[in-house]
C-alpha cells in the first residue's frame, strides 16, 4: 500500500531513560541511575522496561533495586536465543561467563562445541541482536549479558567457570583472571583450585590490592587446604588483610599459632601478628604477645629473639602502659650492638624515641636516625616502625632529610596499596607542613590519612590525622571546623600514649584561640599529666612535640596569672634550649617574651624572630614578628614595628593563617598605616582547602587530576575553584596564576 509508512524507532537518549525511569517507578530516580540504565539497556525501551517492571513485581523498591536482569527478560532473551538453535544457549552461557572480549574457540571448548559449529551459532547471535559481533564476542548490551546469566542454572554456572578457570589458565591468561572464575565455584577440596587462588592472590598483592588478594585468600580457606598448608594459606591471608587494614588479620595469623606445636614457627608467627597489632595501633596487645613470645623461646634462637625484641621495644615506648617495662630490653640490646635488618631499623628507632622523650639534644637523637633513613628501602619492614622514624625526625626538625625520604615511600605504598604505609606518609606529610606553615599542604596531606584511617581498623591512629587537620583549621581562624574534627576523637579517659596525647593539646589549642582560657588550660594541664615521668616510668621532657607549656603559660597569661605562666614557659625554655631545634626555640622564646612584657620581653621576642629567621616555619616566624611589631608599637617604637608587620602579613597570606594576617593588619592600623589587602578578598580570604585547589590548578593540573591527587571528587574541587575565583575577582583559570602571586610556601 503506497500509504504504508514504515517506522523504526531508535534507542532512547539518556534523558529519554530518565523521563522513562520516572514515569515508570513514579520516583524521582537520580542521575547517576538513570545513567547506569541506560548503559546497561542501551537505550532499548523494552529490556529498560523489564528491568524496571522486575522489581516491583517482587515487592521490592524499585528505586532501589539493583539494575540486573530480571527473571522475565531472561526468559525472553533464552527463547529468543533458543529458537535459534537448541546449542545457542550453551554457548551464550559461555561466553557471558567468559565476559566481553572473549574468542569463539575459548567460548567453544568451555560449552563444549565444536568451534566451527560455534562461529556459525556466533553470527546467528549477532543476527538476532544477542551479540553484537563475533571478533571479538561481545553482546550487544550489558543487559544481554546479565540476562543469558539469569536463564543458566546454579550447577550449570559452577561447571562453566570450572571450565572457564581451566581454559583460561591453559592459554597463560593472568592469575588474577583465572581466579576470579574460581570465586565463582563451590568448595570441593581440589587443590587445583586452591593453587590458582592463591596465585590470584599473589598477583592482588604484588599489583596494589590487598582487599582483591584478601578475598582470593578466605575463598581459599574455604576450599579448604590441606592441613599441611592450612598455616601458610592463613599466613599469606592475614599479610592481605593486615595490608587493607583490617583486624581480621590478627585472628587468622592467632588462629595459625594454635595449629602450630613448632616452637620457632609459633614465635615467627607472633613476630608477625605483633607488626599486625602493631600497624593498627595496638601497641599494648603487640607488646604482651611479645613477651609471651620471647619467654617461651626461653633463650633459644638469639637472632630471632632479638627480632622479637626490637619489636617490643619499638611497640612498647609508644605507649606509657608499657614503656617502662621495656627500658630494660632497650638497653640490652642498644648495649649488645645493632641487630641485623629490620631489627636494626626498629632498634634505632627505640633508642631515638626514648631520648627524644627525655628531652636530649635535637642533634643527638637525630643523628643516627638520619643514617637509619639514609640506608632505608621505600618499602619499609613495619610501617608502624616507619612512622616513628619519621615523625621523631620531624621532631627533631629534620625537614628536609624527612621531605626528600618521602617521595620514595609514597611511590612504594601506592603500588603496593598499603593502607598503613598510606597512613604512615600521609600523616608524617601532613605534620611536616604543618610544622613549615603549608597549610594548604598539610590539609591536603592530612586529609588522606584521615580517609584511610576511617576506612579502616585504624581507631587508636585516628589522633595522628585529625590532630594535624584541626591544628591546620584552628591556624587558618576555621574554629567551627577545628571543633569537627576534634569532636571525631574520644573526649575523655585516654591512656597515656604518643598519639592520645595529641587530643587534649588540639583541644587545648583550639579552646585557646575560642577565648576559652580556663578550659584550655585544664587541658594542656591533662597533657602534662599524660606526659609525665609518673606515667612513663622514665624522665619525659616535652621539647616540642606538643609545646603543652607553652599552652598553659598562655592560657595563664590571659586568666592574669602571670607569674604562673612565666614560670611555666621559662621551664619549657630552659628545656628547649637544651635541645636546640630552631622552630621549637623560637615558639619557647616567644612564650617567654610574652610572659615577660617590657624590655625584657622584646629582647626575647626579638631572639625568637632572629632564631626563627634560620627556620624554613615561616609561620612561626609570622607569630613571633606580629608579637614583635605589636611589643614595639606598645613601646612607643611606631617606625621600627612597621617592618614585622608588614613581612608577618606577607608571610602570614603564603601560608593560609587568616588570624595572624588579622593581627598584622590590626597592629599596623593602629600605627596608622593602611595595608592593602582585603581579607575578605584576595589569597587571604582562601581557605587552606581552596588555597591548595586553586595552587595545583595554576599549576596546569586539570581538575581530575586535582581530585585524584587530593583524593576529593570533581564536585569538591570544582566548587573550590568556584569559591577561590570569587575571592580572587578573576573569572578564569588563566588568570590564577596571577591572582596567586607566588610560589607554595614549604
Amino acid at each position: 500500500d503506497a500509504a504504508t509508512a514504515v517506522v523504526r524507532p531508535g534507542l532512547l537518549s539518556l534523558d529519554g531513560v530518565a523521563r522513562l525511569v520516572r514515569s515508570t517507578t513514579g520516583a524521582e530516580a537520580d542521575e547517576e541511575r538513570c545513567r547506569e540504565l541506560w548503559r546497561l539497556t542501551g537505550g532499548n525501551p523494552l529490556y529498560l522496561r523489564e528491568l524496571l517492571l522486575e522489581p516491583a513485581a517482587r515487592g521490592a523498591d524499585p528505586d532501589e533495586a539493583e539494575p540486573m536482569a530480571g527473571q522475565a527478560l531472561a526468559r525472553r532473551v533464552a527463547a529468543r536465543v533458543r529458537a535459534l538453535d537448541p546449542e545457542a544457549l550453551r554457548l551464550a552461557q559461555a561466553l557471558a561467563v567468559l565476559g566481553d572480549g572473549c574468542e569463539i574457540r575459548s567460548a567453544a571448548s568451555v560449552a563444549g562445541l565444536d568451534v566451527e559449529a560455534s562461529m556459525r551459532l556466533a553470527t546467528g547471535l549477532v543476527r538476532v541482536d544477542v551479540l553484537e559481533s563475533v571478533m571479538p564476542a561481545r553482546f550487544r548490551h550489558p543487559v544481554l549479558r546479565s540476562a543469558v546469566l539469569a536463564a543458566t542454572a546454579e550447577d550449570e554456572l559452577d561447571r562453566l567457570h570450572r571450565a572457564a578457570a581451566r581454559e583460561l589458565a591453559a592459554d597463560g591468561a593472568p592469575a588474577g583472571r583465572v581466579a576470579t572464575h574460581l570465586m565463582r565455584v563451590l568448595p570441593a577440596a581440589d587443590p587445583w583450585v586452591l593453587a590458582r587462588l592463591r596465585e590470584g592472590a599473589q598477583a592482588a598483592m604484588e599489583s596494589g590490592a590487598p582487599e582483591a588478594a584478601a578475598a582470593l585468600l578466605l575463598r581459599a580457606l574455604a576450599e579448604p587446604p590441606p592441613p599441611a598448608e592450612r598455616v601458610a594459606v592463613l599466613g599469606e591471608a592475614a599479610l592481605a588483610e593486615a595490608g587493607a587494614g583490617r583486624e581480621a588479620a590478627c585472628a587468622l595469623l592467632e588462629d595459625a599459632i594454635a595449629m602450630t606445636s613448632d616452637r620457632l614457627e609459633r614465635a615467627e608467627l607472633a613476630l608477625r601478628t605483633a607488626e599486625v597489632y602493631s600497624s593498627l595501633f595496638r601497641w599494648v596487645d603487640a607488646v604482651d604477645l611479645l613477651e609471651r613470645a620471647v619467654a617461651e623461646l626461653d633463650g633459644a634462637e638469639p637472632e630471632l629473639a632479638a627480632r622479637l625484641e626490637a619489636q617490643l621495644v619499638v611497640s612498647g615506648l609508644h605507649d606509657a602502659r608499657r614503656a617502662a617495662s621495656v627500658q630494660g630490653v632497650l638497653g640490652r640490646l642498644a648495649r649488645q650492638g645493632a641487630p641485623a635488618g629490620a631489627a636494626r631499623e626498629a632498634v634505632a628507632v627505640a633508642s631515638g624515641m626514648a631520648d627524644l622523650l627525655r628531652g636530649r639534644p635535637a642533634a643527638e637523637v637525630a643523628a643516627p636516625l638520619e643514617a637509619v633513613l639514609a640506608g632505608a628501602s621505600p618499602a619499609a619492614p613495619s610501617w608502624d616502625t616507619r612512622a616513628a622514624l619519621l615523625w621523631t625526625l620531624v621532631t627533631a626538625e629534620r625537614f628536609d632529610a624527612v621531605e626528600r625520604a618521602l617521595g620514595p615511600m609514597f611511590a612504594e605504598v601506592h603500588r603496593t596499596g598499603s593502607a598503613r604505609g598510606m597512613i604512615a606518609t600521609y600523616s608524617t606529610l601532613g605534620v611536616l607542613k604543618l610544622r613549615l606553615g603549608a597549610l594548604p599542604e598539610a590539609d591536603a596531606a592530612a586529609r588522606v590519612a584521615l580517609r584511610v584511617v576511617q576506612s579502616g581498623d585504624f581507631a587508636g591512629g585516628l589522633p595522628f590525622a585529625a590532630t594535624v587537620l584541626a591544628q591546620v583549621a584552628i591556624d587558618a581562624g576555621e574554629l567551627e571546623a577545628a571543633a569537627e574534627l576534634v569532636a571525631l576523637l574520644p573526649q575523655h579517659n585516654w591512656p597515656a600514649g604518643v598519639g592520645t596525647v595529641l587530643i587534649p593539646a588540639t583541644r587545648g589549642w583550639l579552646r585557646l584561640a575560642e577565648g576559652r582560657p580556663a578550659e584550655a588550660l585544664a587541658d594542656f594541664q591533662t597533657c602534662a599529666t599524660m606526659f609525665g615521668e609518673d606515667r612513663w616510668g622514665m624522665e619525659m621532657r616535652d621539647v616540642g612535640y606538643l609545646h603543652a607549656r607553652s599552652g598553659a603559660a598562655l592560657a595563664l597569661i590571659r586568666l592574669g596569672r602571670l607569674e604562673e605562666g612565666r614560670a611555666l614557659a621559662e621551664a619549657e625554655l630552659a628545656d628547649v634550649s637544651r635541645f636546640g631545634a630552631p622552630r621549637a626555640l623560637g615558639i619557647s622564646l616567644r612564650t617567654a617574651g610574652l610572659a615577660r612584657w617590657g624590655p625584657e620581653g622584646r629582647v626575647l621576642l626579638e631572639r625568637s624572630a632572629s632564631v626563627l629567621e634560620a627556620s624554613p616555619a615561616i609561620l612561626e616566624r609570622a607569630r613571633s614578628l606580629v608579637e614583635l611589631g605589636a611589643a614595639l608599637r606598645r613601646s612607643g617604637a611606631r617606625t621600627a614595628a612597621t617592618a614585622p608587620l608588614l613581612e608577618a602579613l606577607d608571610l602570614a597570606a603564603r601560608c593560609g593563617a587568616r588570624p595572624v594576617a588579622v593581627r598584622a593588619r590590626e597592629e599596623l592600623h593602629a600605627l596608622g598605616a593602611r595595608p592593602r589587602r582585603d581579607l575578605r578578598r584576595g589569597v587571604e580570604a582562601l581557605t587552606p582547602s581552596e588555597l591548595r585547589v586553586a595552587r595545583l590548578a595554576a599549576e596546569g593540573r586539570t581538575n581530575r587530576e586535582i581530585a585524584y591527587e587530593l583524593y576529593v571528587t570533581l564536585k569538591t574541587v570544582e566548587g573550590h575553584l568556584r569559591n577561590a575565583y570569587g575571592k580572587l575577582g578573576i573569572a578564569a583559570r588563566g588568570e590564577l596564576a596571577a591572582a596567586l602571586g607566588e610560589k607554595s610556601p614549604g
